[in-house]
């Protein structure tokens, strides 16, 4: 991401509110900052390690706890406004300067003594920027897109995408799909909970009026609507969802989905639709065996064709 794509990206309120709300960032105050004197509030690092670890450079990016503690400094002052809406519309981002740590501060090497919220800025490119973050965003890219396992040979060629444009990420997409590996015959990703729910609900032509139970599928299948059990939200691998009880969980959605589309639709005609000649014999050779147009349907919906991608 180029230093300008940074920048807008600071600008999006809801992205910051969400980031300072849930990891606390509006608690965090410079130990020499106007309120932290006065009141003895020093910093927290819940929002700096997130975003070093999780959204820019990763795990294994070459970042220290000093850099982390650094990078808390420059992002004290990032906060919301409020309900009662004191310093403009509630929810927007808000910059303020009495909690944040004033002075220069050093990260990964580089000094930063820009003035307030600039200071923030320059550090989110400057780290949008850096080499480990290409390698991290290409290898989330293709771990999503291809296997849990990506070939390296592909993540380099996508991290070297992302340097080249500026973080681009249509850059990035048209840099896979006219990869050879990503057109590779075998299928080994797994759709998430909702993005079975979507697939069934594109294949049946129905998607429901009443969000109830869309979201109650959602919960049940582990992945309740906007509740991540942590800051790097829902896995994306196979294991995570291909486990025993989740499969028996997706079985009965794809029973119940296809118990009420039992007499409008025919499951080898569906096939063809959304398969064509890439299905694969056995599952038409299951389809047509079935012994209704209700059992073909659930055993489509529960097919390597639909539950893969």
């Amino acid at each position: 991401m180029s230093s300008g794509a940074f920048a807008t990206c600071c600008k999006q309120s809801r992205a910051i509110r969400q980031c300072c709300f849930y990891l606390d960032n509006q608690f965090s105050a410079g130990p020499n900052s106007a309120f932290g004197q006065r009141t003895g509030r020093g910093l927290n690092e819940n929002l700096a390690r997130e975003i070093l670890e999780l959204h820019t450079l990763g795990v294994n990016g070459g970042y220290s706890q000093a850099d982390v503690t650094s990078l808390a400094r420059i992002i004290t002052g990032w906060t919301f406004i409020g309900r009662l809406g004191q310093f403009g519309e509630p929810g927007r981002f808000f910059f303020n300067a009495n909690t944040h740590e004033p002075g220069l501060q050093t990260l990964l090497g580089r000094p930063y003594d820009q003035e307030d919220v600039a200071k923030g800025r320059a550090a989110l490119a400057n780290i949008a920027q850096h080499p480990a973050t290409a390698e991290h965003i290409a290898f989330k890219f293709a771990r999503h897109f291809l296997a849990d396992d990506p070939p390296s040979a592909l993540v380099d060629k996508l991290a070297n995408t992302f340097r080249m444009t500026g973080g681009d990420l249509k850059a990035l997409a048209l840099a896979l799909i006219d990869s050879p590996e990503a057109w590779h015959p075998e299928r080994t990703k797994m759709r998430s909970p909702s993005e079975f729910l979507y697939a069934a609900g594109r294949i049946v032509g129905r998607m429901p009026d009443d969000p109830g139970p869309f979201l109650g599928a959602l919960n049940i299948l582990g992945m309740p609507l906007w509740g991540p059990p942590g800051p790097n939200g829902y896995p994306d691998t196979v294991a995570a969802w291909a486990n025993p009880e989740g499969m028996k969980v997706r079985l009965e959605i794809s029973v119940r989905i296809a118990d009420r589309w039992r007499d409008a639709l025919n499951p080898l005609d569906l096939l063809d639709q959304i398969a064509g000649p890439v299905a694969s014999p056995e599952t038409r050779q299951a389809i047509a065996r079935a012994e209704s147009k209700q059992q073909g349907l659930a055993l489509l919906l529960m097919s390597p064709e639909v539950q893969r991608r």
